[in-house]
């Protein structure tokens, strides 16, 4: 059993001493299986994790193998090229790694290994740490850093607050490069080390980043606990006794689901009484200072602001992105943040700041939320990793 402050220390040696060095030289032969999308955890409780992982096709001997401290501990046999695979009975508080096998290899991901994949269980020390960040996907030298900041940071899970992949014109529509260029190289560090948790935002609904019937994003980030219905348009993640809610603004633009999403949102905002406190995150903020698009949080806003200020005391932060700056407002009792500077496209600053805004700036930056018992504490960095904003609150009881 490992201290969060002392799990990320293992890192690519931990791999090349498991397999031996005959062992890693046949994992990068160039007749190596390849990953579609590499393995990713996307959930995780006490005892269970969910994984995700595609590879183009079947092959024999498909198995993951989990390791704790190091050592195997279990091989299951994956049921196909494409699956979202449950590890279960996980003791609570631990450390593990795992990887997948493809006829007796390693596959690779973009001609490397892509790992070593760890994952710790909860309940997770407190405080509970998130790394946030929106409006990566360009695929700049901008995002990269801030992503490499982020990673020597120690966090037990990273929110993605939408827009996580523009422009799929590039490298000729070709979505598994353009995702893996934008997304999982950039954040290779933080994704082979904790759960991700994204919200869909704008662009990764733009119609070049159509697969198969699908926004790629749907491909990337499937239906959990066999559920097919919603394509975890909008789902719950909760960290120790903390709720997260992640919601879909594209319900008022481009996807249908408008009124189930409510629907359930009101049956979790009636469970926050059940928890510390609850997070809602979602891409687009319902008020933001920027002249660039300034209306375009106003559906969200007419729908659940005032869902939000009925059990505002239970409702600890509300994040999203969508606007390219920094910016922390308390309205209406709420704290609210808009984090949608992962990238060097960066708004200006606004001709006028609105009612509420407690701090903006215009400012390539990430975002560490500290859960703790009874306050939540925020910072945010900019590209240089040097501190722009810090805020603390109590969480009501």
């Amino acid at each position: 059993m490992l201290h969060r402050r002392n799990f990320l220390k293992t890192g690519f040696a931990w791999l090349i001493t498991l397999l031996g060095w005959r062992d890693f030289g046949r994992a990068t032969a160039e007749n190596t299986p390849t990953f579609l999308l590499p393995p990713t955890t996307h959930w995780v409780d006490e005892t269970q994790a969910l994984i995700y992982y595609w590879l183009p096709e079947n092959t024999q001997n498909m198995e993951l193998v989990v390791l704790q401290d190091g050592v195997e501990i279990r091989r299951q046999p994956l049921p196909s090229a494409r699956a979202v695979v449950k590890i279960e009975d996980l003791s609570p508080r631990t450390v593990y790694q795992y990887y997948i096998e493809a006829g007796g290899q390693l596959p690779l991901y973009m001609d490397q290994v892509w790992g070593p994949i760890q994952l710790r269980t909860q309940p997770y020390s407190w405080p509970i740490r998130l790394a946030v960040l929106g409006d990566s996907g360009f695929g700049d030298s901008v995002t990269a850093q801030l992503a490499s900041h982020i990673a020597q940071q120690q966090i037990d899970f990273f929110v993605h607050l939408g827009d996580i992949v523009y422009r799929c014109e590039d490298f000729d529509n070709n979505l598994w490069l353009n995702w893996a260029h934008k997304y999982f190289l950039p954040f290779q560090a933080i994704l082979t080390k904790v759960p991700h948790l994204p919200t869909v935002g704008n662009h990764d609904r733009d119609r070049p980043t159509r697969y198969e019937g699908h926004s790629f994003y749907d491909w990337v980030f499937p239906p959990l606990f066999d559920r097919s219905d919603d394509l975890r348009m909008w789902y719950q993640f909760v960290a120790n006794d903390v709720q997260f809610l992640s919601l879909n603004t594209q319900v008022f633009f481009t996807d249908t689901g408008r009124q189930a999403q409510n629907t359930w949102l009101d049956e979790q905002l009636q469970k926050a009484k059940n928890y510390r406190t609850t997070i809602p995150f979602f891409h687009v903020p319902f008020r933001a200072s920027t002249d660039i698009h300034p209306d375009d949080g106003l559906p969200a806003l007419y729908d659940w602001e005032s869902r939000f200020i009925e059990h505002r005391q239970h409702i600890g932060l509300v994040m999203s992105g969508h606007a390219h700056h920094y910016e922390r407002l308390w309205v209406n009792g709420i704290r609210y943040l808009v984090s949608g500077g992962g990238s060097a496209v960066i708004y200006p600053s606004a001709d006028m700041v609105i009612q509420g805004s407690q701090f903006r700036q215009s400012v390539a930056h990430y975002v560490l939320v500290d859960i703790y018992e009874d306050h939540i504490e925020l910072n945010a960095y900019d590209l240089n990793n040097t501190l722009i904003d810090s805020e603390s609150w109590a969480i009501e009881e």
